[in-house]
Parts: structure tokens; C-alpha cells; sequence
């Protein structure tokens, strides 16, 4: 039974029936995936889709697509298209089939074969390798599809014909070996998209794919950032991470590591526009490529781009150039014989060289009287044979086209309600506009060249802010859905267009945020400058310095960012603003940095003030937190902080990004486990979080996560495998992210794992080796803790001089930041140090010293530090022999720790209290022996 391709996209639409009106579905429901399971080009999809729709048998709409970014347009069966694909389906059921299975070739039924295969395979997966081949290999099903592989194709052209070119098409599609890079150098028009584009369609379902087209304005950050975009979903965030957080001195080493066996094909297009910051770039992607197994590239160029040398082509054989020619006459003859006049073409076409885009221009204009003269050059052919035949609509279309150098939608050409989608489909017949993966559009370089030439200045004047409008709102679609690189080329393009001065203020502002979104700073500093340059509006002003500022301080540039922000002020003078309340924002983040708490909950409190007035929601929730934030770092008050936090959670329920309500929840999460001991509403946070860690994009917020549960296993519910296996993971996610703090982190809570399985020589050689990676980190705080730790181990070790060792090592004056930010940890190893050398008073002084923090300071610690502390000072009083006062802060101790419900610190003191207890009484008691004798 051969069935039509509209036929086949409702069989398989009748497989995704479940996701009719879902947000989030599989790509098999967009456009390329309907023209994959139709075996149907996808610029031919709407061709096929649109009598479906006509006759209300599917319906369309948008919708977020996994693996993309934006969202796009997707198709759902109707209730009566579900009835015709069930009627369709049980037809073809019982219809003959040819397939090769273990016995080999034999025939038998759609639905005995469906029923051979079984497992994932789908019925339209069959019904798809029918249209394709007479017989079918049963193994192969479901080894191929569009969402086995990762692909970013956007900006790759879908040629409506390709002929020739099958020995380049052969080595840029070869499996493996040499050469792993392909240089395509041709003239403008010769077919160097076309050809990369068909080595895509030729390894669709065998590899991951890539294309960047690169531009003037592309910098080395912004080719990282959308590379980072492609390989994230492939389960590699680490470039994404380390940009975001502005570590672009190790995004080197991140891009050998993440590109190493991810099976991919890098096309970049238009290499030839590359900065020279943009090649050093490609030079060094290069020299990964030859590392990494798996990946290959093809850079398409007008002229010699210097990324590499002839000892790359002749000794290395890393790179092959490939030089692109016009058509041969069996080419030309396959492209042009079976047209209307077809000998004439070809000899025409000959003339041309077997130019590929003359031809396909040639193809379109008027057959008659061409002259001999516009045959010399593709521009003069424009002018004189394609656009002298041109209708008025059509011109003005096309000048509205050339303005966008990014792919862009159908709507935007019908800013004048003069333009018809006839006018739109004239021009694509006439491959003067093409169409693009996503329903969206472009126009070749060479005729957009044209038209943008000749533009007078009135039509530049009337169309420039149209299309800058609406290159501004493409770009706010793609930040929407974090296509960052989408929005930045939409931005650079309508900058490019200089639109109106007030137009550009805007732009350049969207410009520097898009840049600070993927870590460029010099790019979002040079983007936040020329908007300064272009404003006196003081508003406007104080915002860009404010932006400025907070862009610097996130990177530990205190002084110049303290400059911006005194700058912002200046601009405001004493109006009301609500940018007064981002500058004390900001101000209030870098006090916190500098762990000066009185002025950091100065400038929250001012901040909070202004932004409550001006009705910022969204600046009046990330201000609560960091206020709630400032408690907590602070031993402040608990109380405090869990009012702040639950008034975020209200203003981010109420509409602000999923990932800042998970941090919230964290947040919160940690403060009812950690400080105010209540582990049933730590626990309901922890679902909260859980119940949308799909939808998290941030991989930071992820990591907090992971941790949060690893902590939480550990402390509260003493699960001591399930905490090994969440730090596991939380250690192969900071891999994953390059987060050398994370890992060290995750290193961390495993070795306390170990400790409070009893595993104690196990847990001293873990916390050793967290000393020095924290050591190396300069985490001061942290690392007091690690020898903290490896101090107590050593106690339980009965190691003394080992103990005594830490001792000393906490009280180098190098160290003094790490004890002032850990002073219970401080004093109490202070106190123990004192009584293993039998200085009593020494060591009641320094637990002493430790108790008047909480009395005289108003510090609350959190339970497990207090605990802490009246449990280590029991355990000294049983040395000394002061056994009624040691029961009582044992007591305590345990008390608060059961107050707060952890679990697994009181597994910890039921094993080393007794043993601690014998040790240092005895160890006390012999020294004191010792010294009298």
C-alpha cells in the first residue's frame, strides 16, 4: 500500500497523541521532525500541511520543543484527525511488507512486523522506512531519528535541488580518519552552504550537528557561547558553566574536555567575516579537533582564512582544501535539461561558468532576451534580469528582506499591510528569499548585497526602524528562551541598520545585557559605553552605570564597580528613582563580598525601600534574599531570615523565572535544616525544588540542589548511602560544570560520609586532601573546617602529635581570615589543644571565649555548631575529671541536636563520645602523671 505524504504525517502524529496541549513536547511534533517521519524536505512541510489544517484534520501551534531553545511551531491531531490516522493505520496494518530479518528476505504484514521489532520502535518508524526502500532491515529501525543526536541548524540553507559534488560530499561525510577539517573556499554563490547543508541531511541520525554562521560582530566569547548552547544538551554543560560565571581564562581547557567524543560535525559558515580574535578562535578549535575523536568541522569561505598552515594540509594532514568550481556540463545538464527550453539553458548556463547561483537565478527570470552582457557578472544579471521584472510589492518586499542578516519569520515582511504571502511565495519560486529550518526565512548575501545598495536614504529612513523594532522583539523572544546567540545577532544586526538615536540607546543597552548573559564582559562594558555616549536621560544614565557596576562587582572588580555606582547617583541627583534602589542593590552585594555586614544590611534596607515604592516585584525579591542572606552568613537571626525569604517566595510565585524560585526554596531549605532545626518544612522545600528540577535550566541551581539533598541525607535523615550516592553525583556534576569549588565541595561531604560511617582512617586521608585543594582554592573558611576535621579524626586516631600539628597550622597568622570566619571551630580547637598539653585554664578560657560569642554578640550558630560546642566542652570536662559538669553539656549537646532532628550527628557522638572521653582522660591523666614525676 503506498501512502501519500500527508497520509504519513498523520500516522505519525497519531504516535504523539498524548501531548496535545503540553507545553514542553518531543521535536518528532515540529517541522523537522513531521518531514523526517514524512521523508519530506522540511521547507515542504507547510506545502503538506497546510490541506490538513484546511480540512481540520491537525492543528497547529507553539510550543517548547525539547533540545531548542526557542520555541516553535509544533502539530497536534484533531479528534477527527485522530479518527482518519486509526482508520489509516489499521488499513495499513494489514498490508504486504518486504523486510530483512535473521532468516533474511522474506515478506509478511505491517503489523507481524511492528510486532518483530517491538521495543520503542514506532509504527510510523516503519511506515517512514517503507517510503524510502523496497526492503526493509528490521535491526536498523530506531537506530536513526531526529532526537537520537543533537542539531543546531537555524541559519542552514534547504537547497530545493542539489546535484554533482559527490566526491566532496564523499570526504566531508566520510566516517573517520583524516582530514578532520575541511576548508570550502568558493566565490560568493558557488554553492558552499548548499553543499555543507547536504552533508547535514547526509549525516542527520549519525552524528550531532552544528552550524554558526559566522559575522563582523561575533567575538571569541559569543562562537564559545553558542557552542556551549549545542553541547549542553549533550549532557556537557561545563562551557555554559564556567561562562556564565565569567571564567572564560579556563574555557581552553573546558572545550578540549567537552568536546572529546561527542560524535559531532562543527559547521561554521562565512569564515571569511571572522575578527582576527574570531580566528585565533578557529585556529585553536582546530587543534582540539585533532585531539578529539569524533569531531570534525567544515569552514566555509569566500577567501583564504589564515587558521591554519600548509603543514596542516601536507604533513599533518589535518585539513583538506576544498575549491569550490562552477558545474560541469553533465551537472548542468541534470540541473537544467528537462526544463521548458532546457538546450538553450544549457548553453546559457554554460557561458555562466556553471555558476550555482546564477543558475538558480537563471531558472527564474524571463527565458527571452537576455542580453549578453548581464551573463558577465551575478550583480549586473540581478539588476537587469530579475529585477527590472519585478513588481512594485515585490521590490519593496525584497528591500524589507535585505534588511535582516539572521534568519527571520514570515511576519516580519508584512509590516505594510500592502504585502500579501503571494507577493512571499513569488519570491521564493524566484529564489530570491529562501527558507530556513523553524519557519523562518533568509536571503543569499549576493542579492541582499543588491538590494541593500540600492536603497535611497528616504527608504533606508522609513524601513531601518521598522525592521529594528522587530529585530528588537526577535531578540526578546530568543532571551525569553535563553537563545542568547539568537538575541545578540538579532540585536548586532539592527545596531548595524542605525535606526533611530533613541533606538539605539535601547539597543545597545539589550546589547550589553545579552553579552553579560554568555560572560563577555568587554563586549557588554563596550555595549553599556556607547549607550552612555548616545544619552543625557538621567534615568537612563544611572541604569547603565548601575548595569556597569553590578557587571564588575559579580567578577571581584570592586573598585571600578564602586566608581560606576557613585557614578549612577551623581546622574540622579536627589529625584526619586527606582534605579535608587538597584545602585544601593548593588552596593549591598559588594558590602556582603567584603563581609562587612552593618553596611550590607545598610544599603538592603535602602534598597528595599526604594524598589517596595517604585513597585519593583522582582528587585524587591532578590533584595530579600540577600537581606536573608546577611542573617544567615552572619549568624544572624533566623527568624529574620526566614521572613525575608518567605516574602521572595510569594513575589517569585507570582510570575519571576522558575530557576530564582528554586533558589529560594533552597534557600529556605537549608535555614529550617540548618538554623532553625525543622525538618519536616525543610523537607516540603526540598520537594518544592524537586517537583520542577526538569525545568531548571541553571546547572548552579542544579548543583545546589544535589548538595542540599547530600547534606540533607546525611544530617537529618542519616542515610549515609544515599548521601555517598547524592555527593557522588554532586562530584560528577561539578565535573561536568569545571567547578573546581564544587568539587572540592563534593569531596568534602564524601570524606564526612566515611567519618560518619566510622571509616575514620579513611575520612583523615579524604579531609587531608580537602586541606590542600582548598588550600590552593584560597577558601579560607572551608579549609579551617578541613583541618578541623582531620583534627577530630586524629583524636579518635588517638594521634596527639598529628592533632597538635592541625593546632598549630589553624594559629599561623596567614591563616587569621579562615579563623575569624569560623570562630566556634577556632575556640574549640583552641580549648582541646590547651587540654591535650594540660593547660586547663588555658582551655576553659577558650571554650569560655567561644560561649560569649552567643551571649555578648548575639550570634546565633546554627544547631549543629551549638551542639558542637557543649558537646566538645563536655567531653573536656570528663577529661579533667569534672564529671557532673560534662553531663550537663553532653546532655545539652545531644539535646540540641535531637531539637534539630540530626539524626546523623547524633549516630557520630553514640560512637566517639565513649571512645574520646577514654582516650583524653587517660591521655590527661598520664601527662599530668608525668609531669609530677
Amino acid at each position: 500500500m503506498r501512502l501519500t505524504a500527508k497520509e504519513r504525517i498523520l500516522i505519525h502524529l497519531a504516535d504523539f497523541a498524548k501531548y496535545e496541549g503540553v507545553a514542553e513536547v518531543p521535536p518528532e511534533m515540529g517541522q523537522e521532525g513531521v518531514a523526517h517521519a514524512a521523508a519530506i524536505y522540511v521547507q515542504h512541510v507547510r506545502q503538506f500541511v497546510g490541506p490538513l489544517l484546511k480540512e481540520g484534520l491537525v492543528r497547529e501551534r507553539t510550543a517548547h520543543v525539547k533540545g531548542h531553545r526557542r520555541r516553535l511551531k509544533v502539530y497536534d491531531l484533531t479528534d477527527r484527525g485522530r479518527l482518519v490516522a486509526a482508520h489509516l493505520r489499521e488499513q495499513v496494518r494489514a498490508s504486504p511488507i518486504r523486510v530483512r530479518g535473521p532468516d533474511g528476505i522474506q515478506e509478511t504484514t505491517f503489523g507481524e512486523a511492528v510486532r518483530q521489532v517491538g521495543g520503542s520502535t514506532r509504527f510510523s518508524d516503519l511506515v517512514r522506512a517503507a517510503a524510502e526502500r523496497d526492503v526493509i532491515d528490521l535491526s536498523s529501525l530506531g537506530s536513526e531519528g531526529p532526537s537520537k543526536f543533537i542539531e543546531r541548524l537555524g541559519e542552514a540553507p534547504h537547497p530545493r535541488t542539489f546535484v554533482g559534488r559527490s566526491k566532496e560530499l564523499e570526504a566531508l561525510t566520510r566516517d573517520s580518519g583524516d582530514p578532520r577539517v575541511f576548508f570550502v573556499r568558493g566565490v560568493a554563490g558557488i554553492g558552499k552552504s548548499s553543499l555543507a547543508a547536504k552533508a547535514c541531511e547526509r549525516l542527520h541520525g549519525t552524528r550531532s550537528l552544528y552550524w554558526h554562521r559566522i559575522r563582523p560582530w561575533d567575538t571569541r566569547l559569543s562562537i564559545l557561547a553558542g557552542l556551549a548552547e549545542f553541547l549542553e544538551p549533550l549532557g556537557r554543560p561545563g562551557l555554559r558553566a564556567v561562562l556564565r560565571r565569567g571564567e572564560s581564562e579556563v574555557a581552553d581547557r573546558v572545550v578540549r574536555e567537552d568536546l572529546q567524543g561527542s560524535q559531532c560535525l562543527l559547521v561554521f559558515d562565512d569564515a571569511d567575516e571572522a575578527s582576527p580574535e574570531a580566528v585565533g578562535l578557529l585556529r585553536f578549535l582546530k587543534e582540539v579537533i585533532a585531539d578529539a575523536s569524533g569531531v570534525r568541522a567544515i569552514l566555509l569561505s569566500r577567501r583564504a582564512v589564515p587558521f591554519y598552515d600548509r603543514r596542516d594540509v601536507t604533513i599533518r594532514h589535518l585539513v583538506a582544501e576544498i575549491d569550490l568550481q562552477g558545474f560541469g556540463t553533465k551537472e548542468i545538464e541534470g540541473l537544467l535539461a528537462s526544463e521548458p527550453g532546457g538546450a538553450q539553458l544549457v548553453r546559457t548556463a554554460r557561458r555562466l561558468g556553471g555558476h550555482p547561483l546564477f543558475l538558480e537565478l537563471l531558472l527564474s527570470a524571463a527565458r527571452d532576451g537576455i542580453s549578453a552582457e548581464s551573463l558577465t557578472d551575478v550583480r549586473r544579471f540581478v539588476e537587469e534580469e530579475i529585477y527590472s521584472d519585478l513588481s512594485d510589492a515585490e521590490r519593496q518586499m525584497m528591500k524589507t528582506a535585505a534588511l535582516y542578516a539572521v534568519p527571520f519569520p514570515r511576519d516580519v515582511l508584512f509590516a505594510d499591510p500592502s504585502m500579501s504571502h503571494d507577493v512571499l511565495l513569488s519570491l521564493t519560486s524566484k529564489s530570491l528569499i529562501r527558507p530556513l529550518a523553524e519557519d523562518t526565512f533568509g536571503v543569499h548575501d549576493t542579492i541582499r548585497d543588491f538590494f541593500l545598495s540600492i536603497l535611497t536614504p528616504p527608504e533606508h529612513d522609513a524601513l531601518a526602524p521598522v525592521a529594528a523594532n522587530h529585530l528588537a522583539r526577535l531578540a526578546e523572544e530568543a532571551v525569553s528562551t535563553k537563545d542568547f546567540i539568537t538575541a545578540l545577532n538579532c540585536l548586532s544586526n539592527a545596531v548595524a541598520l542605525e535606526p533611530s538615536p533613541t533606538q539605539l540607546v535601547s539597543l545597545y543597552e539589550t546589547l550589553g545585557d545579552t553579552h553579560e548573559n554568555i560572560g563577555d564582559l568587554p563586549a557588554a562594558l563596550s555595549s553599556y559605553k556607547e549607550a552612555v555616549r548616545r544619552t543625557k536621560e538621567p534615568e537612563t544614565l544611572a541604569r547603565l552605570h548601575r548595569k556597569t557596576a553590578a557587571s564588575l562587582q559579580v567578577r571581584g572588580e570592586i573598585a571600578p564597580a564602586i566608581e560606576e555606582i557613585e557614578a549612577g547617583f551623581d546622574v540622579l541627583g536627589p529625584q526619586p528613582s527606582v534605579e535608587r534602589g538597584w545602585l544601593n542593590f548593588v552596593q549591598c552585594r559588594i558590602a556582603s563580598d567584603q563581609e562587612d555586614w552593618a553596611e550590607a544590611r545598610e544599603h538592603g534596607e535602602a534598597a528595599l525601600t526604594a524598589l517596595q515604592s517604585a513597585g519593583d516585584a522582582g528587585g524587591e525579591a532578590r533584595t530579600l534574599v540577600e537581606l536573608a542572606n546577611i542573617q544567615i552568613n552572619a549568624q544572624g537571626n533566623p527568624a529574620e531570615a526566614e521572613g525575608y525569604l518567605t516574602s521572595a517566595l510569594k513575589l517569585a510565585d507570582a510570575g519571576l523565572e522558575l530557576d530564582f524560585r528554586a533558589r529560594i526554596h533552597i534557600a529556605l531549605a537549608n535555614l529550617y535544616a540548618n538554623r532553625i532545626g525543622d525538618v519536616d518544612r525543610a523537607a516540603q522545600h526540598i520537594e518544592a525544588v524537586e517537583a520542577m528540577q526538569d525545568s531548571i535550566a541553571d546547572p548552579h541551581v542544579r548543583r545546589s540542589l544535589l548538595f542540599l539533598r547530600a547534606w540533607f541525607a546525611l544530617l537529618q535523615r542519616a542515610d549515609f548511602p544515599a548521601a555517598e550516592a547524592w555527593f557522588t553525583q554532586a562530584l560528577a556534576h561539578a565535573r561536568r560544570i569545571h567547578s573546581t569549588v564544587s568539587h572540592t565541595a563534593a569531596k568534602f561531604g564524601l570524606a564526612h560520609v566515611a567519618y560518619f560511617e566510622g571509616k575514620i582512617e579513611e575520612a583523615r586521608s579524604a579531609f587531608e586532601r580537602c586541606v590542600v585543594e582548598t588550600d590552593a582554592e584560597e577558601i579560607l573558611g572551608h579549609a579551617l573546617e578541613a583541618r578541623w576535621m582531620v583534627a577530630e579524626c586524629c583524636l579518635r586516631l588517638e594521634d596527639v602529635p598529628g592533632f597538635l600539628k592541625i593546632v598549630a597550622e589553624v594559629h599561623d597568622p596567614r591563616r587569621s581570615a579562615g579563623l575569624a570566619a569560623r570562630p566556634f571551630h577556632a575556640h574549640v580547637l583552641e580549648g582541646l589543644g590547651r587540654l591535650v598539653q594540660r593547660d586547663r585554664i588555658g582551655c576553659e578560657a577558650a571554650f569560655a571565649k567561644a560561649f560569649r560569642l552567643i551571649e555578648t554578640r548575639g550570634v546565633a550558630p546554627d544547631a549543629a555548631i551549638e551542639a558542637f560546642l557543649h558537646w566538645f566542652y563536655g567531653i573536656a570536662l570528663s577529661a579533667v575529671g569534672e564529671d557532673r559538669r560534662a553531663v550537663e553539656q553532653l546532655q545539652a549537646g545531644r539535646a540540641r541536636l535531637q531539637a534539630a532532628g540530626l539524626k546523623g550527628q547524633i549516630v557520630v557522638a553514640n560512637q566517639a563520645e565513649p571512645q574520646l572521653m577514654a582516650f583524653l582522660r587517660r591521655h590527661y591523666v598520664a601527662e599530668s602523671a608525668a609531669a609530677i614525676s
